[in-house]
């Protein structure tokens, strides 16, 4: 879970403000430390130097606080006192649903925008006597998230016989036959930004899980190669990427094990190629030094 940060400022008559860590620093740009620049180091690397100048800091499951030291009120706010941590925990959740508020409606904006109605009638053309489970996998794809085109359209709920994969190459013919690459792959980016959306459940999870279930290729090589083969106007060999995409699927790996795959978030080894008979679909986890032992899906 993504931890915030804030600055937590203590004022007259026992009041408590909470703020935003970075968007703070930015208004008050002479509490940065030395050295430090808001848009270039992250969260993590500004709390180490808060904490080598001796500022207060208290890290919970959810938030990192970071108690201004040079604020005459915050002298005495005591990190441990459970009066003070009530007042906090009272400016945090005011603090979270007015940021909540505002991401609702940047959400909701994002969704009535001309852009994104134009896109809306763009796909209902592009479904216009598709297949009708085609059709129906593609509009609940695109209603996953609420900024969505079809959020407020969700379809009606069907019976699928088809599988996954079969949606999925249902998806690239249709934007095959459209013939328009830059609609193709905003079309695409946008079929793939949410776990439940139908591209990424090809790859089911296997094994025990640890901490963190993570898509042993990622799926952006996967519509990257999508895209590749519209832009040739070849899906030849569309069933061979899905076919190990799904016997690749999905394993569980430690938090350790995660951050080392960070240098392989969305990519692979620049001499790994899918199309090798002999293909490795560890390479990644092999090039930073991790063991699978789980077996591929068949």
């Amino acid at each position: 879970m993504r931890k915030k940060f804030v600055i937590v400022l203590s004022k007259s008559n026992n009041r408590v403000e909470v703020h935003p860590m970075k968007k703070w620093l930015r208004n008050n740009c002479h509490y940065i430390p030395v050295g430090m620049d808001v848009d270039f180091d992250t969260s993590r690397q500004m709390l180490g130097k808060f904490k080598k100048e001796r500022w207060k800091t208290r890290e919970t499951k959810t938030e990192v606080r970071i108690y201004i030291s040079n604020n005459k009120n915050n002298n005495n706010l005591s990190v441990d006192n459970p009066k003070n941590s009530e007042s906090i925990n009272t400016a945090l959740e005011s603090l979270n649903n007015t940021q909540r508020s505002n991401a609702s409606k940047k959400r909701e904006l994002k969704r009535n925008s001309k852009s994104t109605l134009i896109f809306k009638s763009e796909i209902e053309e592009l479904l216009d006597g598709a297949n009708s489970e085609i059709a129906y996998s593609m509009k609940k794809d695109l209603a996953a998230m609420t900024n969505m085109a079809f959020y407020k359209y969700r379809p009606k709920k069907i019976a699928l016989q088809l599988t996954n994969k079969e949606i999925v190459k249902g998806y690239c013919h249709l934007l095959k036959n459209n013939n328009d690459i830059d609609f193709s792959k905003k079309v695409l980016m946008q079929l793939n930004k949410n776990q439940s959306q139908t591209i990424r459940k090809i790859a089911k999870k296997r094994g025990d899980k640890k901490d963190i279930w993570e898509h042993v290729i990622p799926v952006k090589i996967i519509v990257d190669e999508i895209i590749k083969m519209l832009e040739n106007n070849n899906l030849t060999d569309i069933d061979k990427l899905l076919n190990l995409y799904e016997k690749a699927g999905q394993c569980a790996v430690s938090k350790s094990e995660d951050k080392k795959l960070n240098f392989y978030k969305s990519s692979m080894p620049a001499d790994w190629n899918w199309r090798d008979p002999n293909v490795d679909i560890y390479a990644r986890y092999s090039a930073v030094g991790i063991v699978i032992n789980n077996e591929p899906n068949e």
